[in-house]
C-alpha cells in the first residue's frame, strides 16, 4: 500500500543531488584534516556572527532567521550553519543556479556577488534572499559562499511580502534571478536602488543586504587565509574528505536501520483570502523507503498546488526534508553534502510542494514547507522507533509550526513601521523513548535557535506585552510528554491603530501529533479581545494576566485585521510531540507537572488518569480505579477489529521492538505484528496493524487535547482516531484524520528481506 500519485497531475519526478562525491586522491594526514576541518567550521560561522553584528534586524539579531554554508565548486556543501536548516538545506540549488544563470565557469568572476530570492532557483519563497559569491584562489573557482535572509518587506501587495491576498506570483514580491549586486569588489548602485524601491523598509533592507555581502566577505577573508596558510591543493582534499566522511557515516547509519516503508500525513488549511480558498485543505503525503544506503523521500498524493499563497518553492521540500532529517538523523554526523548525496526526492509537478511557475509561494515557508518537514519527521519516526538504541538518543515528534504574522502601522511622522513577530520560536521539543520534551528549546529545525526579547520588541515597536510565559496544558499528552511553548499577550501603545496579518495554518488541525500513542498538542491559537478595559487596570496598578479577564474570540489562521487601542492580541504556540500511552505515565510525574504548574488538574485527570489529593500528592488506589474506567470506555466507544484480525497464534521471540504498544514477533513460520504489553497478536507483518486493532473516532478536543482546535469546532472537518490493543486497551498510535476520505495510515511497513534476517538473527 502507498499514496498514489494525483491522477491528472504530471507524473512523478526524481531529484538527486547534482554533485557526486569522491573522495580525495591524497588525503590529508589526521592532524592536519582535524585542524583544517575546524578552521573551516569556524569560517563558516564567521557568516552568521558577522549577520548579526551588522544587520539591525529583529529576523537576524534576535531571533537568527537565516542560514549559512560553503559549497564546493560543484555546489557540494561543505558547511552547512547551525541557523533556520529549512534554508540552509538549499545551498546546493542555489548555488547551482546562480552559476548557470551567469554562464557557469566562464562567466562567473573573483570578486563578485548574486543576489537571488527566486523560488524556482531554490528558495522557499521570494521574502528569503540569499546572496552567494564565488571564492577564487590562483584564478581558478575554489568555493562558493552563501547566505540566505528573511527580510522584512520585500514588496508585494501585503506589508512583509507575505501576501495572502495574492493568486500567482505577478502578485508577490518581485523575483531576482540571481542578478549580480556586486561586481568585482563594489556594491552595484543600480541594484541596490532597485532592491530599495520595492520595499516598504528600504532602509532596513539596504542594511540586511550590506550584512550579507560583509558576512560573505569576511568568510572569504578567513577562507583565504587558511589556504594561505596550507595551500589551495591541501585545502581543497580536507573539504572533499569532510563530505566523503560524512558521505560514508550516513550509509552506515541506513545500513543499521531498519528497511522498508514508512509514511506520514499531513493537512494545513485555508489556500488565501479568496472567499473560494478559505474552505481549501491541503494534504501533504509522503512515503518513505530506506533501503540501506538510500533514503527516498516519495511525495506522491500530494494535493494540487493552490490557486492561493500556501505553495512552497522546490527548495521548500528539500529545506522541510534535512530540517528534519539532519538534527534527528545526523546529530552525530557533520552536516554537508555527503549527507544530501544520499537523498532522493520524488514529487509531482504542479503540487503544492512542488509548484510552477507562475504560481502564489509568498506563505509558503510556513505552509508547504513546514507541513513537508513534519511529514518527513513523522516518516523519520516510525523508522527509528524499530531501531531500539537510536530512538532513546532521537526526538521522535513529528515537528511543530510556525505562528507567522506581520504587525505594522503608520509612525506620528507618517513613516512606515512594521515587524515580524518572532516570540513563536518559543516551541517545546519532543519527546524521546526515555524521556520528556525540552521546554522552550525553540524549533527542532534551527539548532541555534532564540526568540526575541520582549524588551527589544517594545523598545522597536508600539506595542506592549501583558505576559510572555510558558502555556499549561499545551503539549502532547504522552507517556513522556511534549515540552512546554510558549503564549504571549501583547496590547498597542502609542499608536491609534494597527494591521495585523496571520498567515499560519493548525488553528482547526493539531499539527503537532505524538508517536507510540500520544496524542496531538494544542492547536494555533489566535485570540483577540476587542475594546478591554486596560487604561482602568492600568489607573489602579494592575497589569491583567490571566486570561479569563478578557472575553477572547479565536480567529482562523489566516486573517487580515485591524487592532485599535485597548485591544488585546493572544498568541498560543503549540507544545512539543510526546511518546506513548498517556495513562501509562508514572503518576507521580504528572504531580510533578501539576505542581509546577505546566499541568491542569482537570488534563491530569481526564488525559492522564490520575487523581490527585487536595495536596496534589498522588492517590494511587483512584488513579488505578481511574485508569481502569478509562481502559473500560475505550472499550465501549471503540469499534472492534474485523472477525479473525485476532485467530490465536502460538507466538515465538521478538523479531523487531517498535516502541510502546507494537512488535513484530514469530508465530511459527509467519512474523505477526504484536501488543508488547500483554503480546495480543494483530495481523501479518505485511499488513497493517491499524486496521486490526480496536478503533475510536473523535472530535480532536474531546479525545486529544483540550485546546486541539479552536476553530470550526461547530462543524469539524478533522477527526482524532486511536488505535487500540482489543485485550489491554493500551494506545499504540493516534492521527488525525478525515474519517470519508483518509484510511488507516500504514505508518511501517517492513521490507520483508530485512524481517527474515532480523528472525535469523534472533534464532
Amino acid at each position: 500500500m502507498s499514496h498514489e500519485p494525483v491522477s491528472h497531475l504530471p507524473d512523478p519526478i526524481s531529484w538527486r543531488a547534482p554533485f557526486s562525491v569522491e573522495p580525495p586522491e591524497n588525503p590529508p594526514d589526521p592532524a592536519t584534516f582535524e585542524i583544517i576541518r575546524h578552521r573551516i567550521w569556524y569560517a563558516g560561522m564567521t557568516i552568521g556572527e558577522t549577520l548579526k553584528k551588522v544587520s539591525g534586524t529583529i529576523v537576524v539579531s534576535e531571533a537568527q532567521d537565516m542560514s549559512t554554508y560553503i559549497t564546493l565548486p560543484d555546489s557540494a556543501p561543505v558547511f552547512i550553519g547551525p541557523y533556520v536548516l529549512l534554508h540552509a538545506g538549499i545551498a546546493s540549488l542555489v548555488v547551482e543556479a546562480a552559476s548557470r544563470a551567469n554562464g557557469g565557469s566562464k562567466g562567473i568572476r573573483s570578486g563578485d556577488m548574486y543576489f537571488l530570492n527566486d523560488p524556482w532557483m531554490g528558495l522557499a519563497h521570494q521574502p528569503d534572499c540569499a546572496i552567494v559569491a564565488p571564492l577564487f584562489v590562483d584564478r581558478e573557482l575554489f568555493a562558493w559562499t552563501g547566505v540566505t535572509l528573511h527580510q522584512l518587506d520585500m514588496g508585494g501587495i501585503n506589508p512583509g511580502g507575505v501576501c495572502p491576498h495574492a493568486r500567482d506570483a505577478y502578485g508577490e514580491p518581485h523575483v531576482f534571478p540571481a542578478i549580480k549586486i556586486v561586481e568585482r569588489g563594489r556594491l552595484r548602485t543600480d541594484i541596490d536602488r532597485l532592491l530599495r524601491r520595492n520595499s516598504r523598509l528600504p532602509d532596513i533592507l539596504a542594511l540586511d543586504v550590506r550584512s550579507m555581502i560583509a558576512a560573505n566577505t569576511a568568510c572569504q577573508r578567513d577562507l583565504r587565509e587558511i589556504v594561505a596558510r596550507y595551500g589551495a591543493q591541501t585545502v581543497q582534499s580536507v573539504m572533499r574528505k569532510m563530505v566523503a566522511d560524512s558521505h560514508r557515516a550516513f550509509g552506515e547509519r541506513l545500513a543499521e536501520l531498519p528497511h522498508g516503508r514508512f509514511r506520514a500525513r499531513d493537512f494545513f488549511e485555508i489556500g488565501g483570502y479568496a472567499p473560494e480558498l478559505s474552505e481549501q485543505v491541503y494534504e501533504t503525503d509522503l512515503t518513505m523507503t530506506n533501503d540501506g544506503e538510500r533514503l527516498v523521500f516519495d511525495f506522491s498524493g500530494t494535493s494540487p498546488q493552490a490557486d492561493g499563497f500556501v505553495n512552497c518553492g522546490f527548495g521548500g521540500q528539500l529545506g522541510g526534508v534535512l530540517g528534519s532529517l539532519l538534527q534527528q538523523l545526523a546529530f552525530d554526523i557533520p552536516w554537508n553534502g555527503g549527507v544530501i548525496a544520499r537523498l532522493e526526492l520524488r514529487s509531482q509537478p504542479q503540487t503544492v510542494n512542488n509548484p510552477t511557475w507562475p504560481a502564489a509561494v509568498s506563505g509558503g515557508v510556513t505552509e508547504a514547507a513546514i507541513s513537508t518537514g513534519t511529514v518527513a519527521a513523522g516518516a523519520l519516526g516510525h523508522m527509528v522507533v524499530g531501531a531500539p538504541e537510536l530512538r532513546r538518543r532521537m526526538t521522535l515528534g513529528a515537528g511543530s509550526i510556525f505562528l507567522g504574522s506581520t504587525l505594522g502601522g503608520m509612525n506620528p511622522d507618517g513613516s512606515l513601521w512594521g515587524t515580524l513577530l518572532m516570540d513563536p520560536i518559543g516551541m517545546g521539543g519532543s519527546a524521546t523513548s526515555v524521556g520528556d520534551g525540552i521546554d522552550l528549546c525553540g524549533s527542532g529545525a534551527i539548532p541555534y535557535t532564540q526568540f526575541a526579547n520582549v524588551e527589544s520588541a517594545e523598545r522597536n515597536y508600539p506595542i506592549l506585552y501583558l505576559f510572555r510565559r510558558v502555556a499549561r496544558d499545551a503539549f502532547s499528552f504522552g507517556r513522556w510528554r511534549g515540552g512546554q511553548a510558549l503564549e504571549f499577550a501583547f496590547t498597542l501603545h502609542g499608536t491609534p491603530a494597527a494591521a495585523l496579518l496571520l498567515w499560519c495554518h493548525g488553528a482547526e488541525i493539531p499539527n503537532v501529533v505524538g508517536i507510540c500513542g500520544a496524542g496531538p498538542s494544542a492547536g494555533a491559537r489566535f485570540l483577540v479581545a476587542r475594546g478591554t478595559e486596560l487604561e482602568q487596570a492600568w489607573n489602579e496598578r494592575r497589569l491583567p494576566t490571566a486570561t479569563e479577564e478578557f472575553s477572547f474570540e479565536a480567529l482562523p489562521a489566516k486573517v487580515e485585521t485591524f487592532v485599535g487601542p485597548g485591544d488585546v492580541v493572544m498568541f498560543g504556540v503549540p507544545g512539543g510531540a510526546g511518546y506513548g500511552d498517556p495513562i501509562e505515565r508514572d503518576p507521580t510525574l504528572v504531580a510533578e507537572d501539576v505542581l509546577a504548574g505546566r499541568l491542569s488538574r482537570e488534563a491530569a485527570r481526564t488525559f492522564f488518569g490520575v487523581e490527585l489529593s487536595a495536596d496534589s500528592t498522588v492517590d494511587l488506589p483512584a488513579t488505578e480505579r481511574l485508569r481502569e474506567t478509562i481502559r473500560a470506555e475505550r472499550r465501549v466507544g471503540s469499534e472492534a477489529p474485523p472477525d479473525g484480525a485476532d485467530e490465536p497464534r502460538a507466538l515465538g521471540p521478538e523479531v523487531v521492538d517498535c516502541g510502546d504498544g507494537l512488535c513484530v514477533r514469530a508465530a511459527g513460520e509467519h512474523l505477526v505484528w504484536a501488543c508488547t504489553k500483554c503480546g495480543h497478536p494483530y495481523c501479518d507483518a505485511t499488513d497493517n496493524p491499524r486496521l486490526a486493532a480496536a478503533v475510536r473516532t473523535s472530535t480532536v478536543n474531546a479525545a486529544g487535547h483540550p485546546m486541539g482546535q479552536l476553530v470550526r469546532t461547530d462543524k469539524p472537518r478533522f477527526f482524532l482516531r486511536e488505535f487500540f490493543c482489543p485485550d489491554c486497551m493500551i494506545r499504540f498510535a493516534v492521527e488525525v484524520a478525515r474519517p470519508s476520505a483518509d484510511p488507516p495510515l500504514f505508518a511501517i511497513e517492513y521490507d520483508q528481506s530485512w524481517l527474515e534476517e532480523k528472525r535469523r538473527a534472533c534464532s
